[in-house]
């Protein structure tokens, strides 16, 4: 998962340093060639919003593996474009798969661990994150100079293919936990607090979007102020109790 992860950022940035031979290859301006990033992060958000819904009855483990399959046909399309249309295409599918990776991936490593190594798993996941983040412009620069900007995105291809083949051979059937659930997460916005309860503890429910980067990275603190619960995505610091209506 991490692998996929780092070649889903390395794609996704990867443009940033060959806007200029993409332009002039495929005949458009810089900037039509710069859309070829906000096109795969305007599918990102757009997809992360309805997938859940769309997947709820799903095994995740087919569904990681489709978003996994996804880069590999992304790059496949984008370093065989010839025109505008095939260039947004295939950022587009890029976009889907790393909305559809990212906003599964936290749950499933919850799913895949013990609760006392999931801070370790979910910085291991981010790692991928940062290395790839870091390198995926110079390099595309690098690999754009020598083998030209198709040879740069089919790079990732083949990691892509590993990082699938990897996940599909080692990872468990997931099932889906609650098939009832609507999905719907504007739902989230409206809620002010609420009750639910996961392995008998009460929680509090939040309408927040939170990031956890810092609190993996520091698995003691971490467990001692904050209980992450699955089902409803909330922090609590004890039953019952709300550990803050915004949480950073």
């Amino acid at each position: 998962m991490a692998l996929c992860v780092a070649v889903l950022i390395a794609s996704e940035f990867m443009p940033v340093s060959l806007l200029t031979p993409i332009a002039r290859d495929l005949g458009m301006s810089e900037g039509q060639a710069g859309q070829a990033i906000s096109i795969s992060g305007l599918f990102a958000v757009l997809t992360s919003l309805f997938i859940a819904g769309f997947t709820r009855k799903i095994d995740r483990k087919f569904v990681l593996s489709s978003f996994s399959l996804m880069p590999i046909v992304s790059g496949l399309v984008v370093s065989s474009a010839a025109n505008y249309t095939a260039l947004m295409v295939g950022r587009a599918l890029l976009g889907v798969a790393i909305g559809g990776f990212w906003s599964m991936s936290t749950a499933v490593v919850m799913r895949l661990l013990p609760e006392s190594a999931v801070p370790e798993g979910l910085a291991m996941l981010n790692a991928g994150n940062a290395i790839a983040a870091t390198i995926s412009a110079p390099l595309g620069s690098f690999l754009g100079d020598y083998i030209g900007w198709p040879g740069a995105f089919f790079f990732v291809v083949p990691l892509a293919l590993i990082a699938l083949i990897g996940q599909w051979t080692n990872m468990p059937s997931l099932p889906p936990r609650n098939r009832r659930a609507t999905g719907n997460v504007f739902r989230l916005f409206g809620t002010r607090t609420g009750r639910s309860r996961h392995d008998g503890d009460p929680v509090a429910v939040h309408g927040t979007v939170c990031s956890v980067h810092l609190s993996a990275a520091v698995p003691r603190v971490r467990r001692r102020l904050f209980r992450l619960r699955l089902a409803t995505g909330s922090f609590v610091d004890g039953p019952g109790r709300r550990s803050g209506d915004v949480v950073h």
